[in-house]
């Protein structure tokens, strides 16, 4: 549940980020905020997506 916090605060910071990068006109940054941002939570997911696939491989014992 904790990750699913950080995703939502991440998301509604970038979101933010974007709206003013874009509206002072500096669209170019706002894209690599948004770029940042989205590399940001994947590094977040990605082990919890490996701690899943491993859980399911020690439930079932496939080798």
């Amino acid at each position: 549940m904790d990750i699913i916090a950080r995703l939502f605060g991440l998301g509604i910071i970038i979101v933010v980020a974007d709206r003013v990068l874009s509206e002072a006109g500096q669209k170019n940054i706002a894209f690599f905020v948004t770029l940042a941002g989205v590399v940001i939570g994947l590094a977040m997911v990605v082990p919890k997506i490996y701690e899943l696939f491993t859980t399911v491989q020690n439930t079932f014992n496939v080798h």
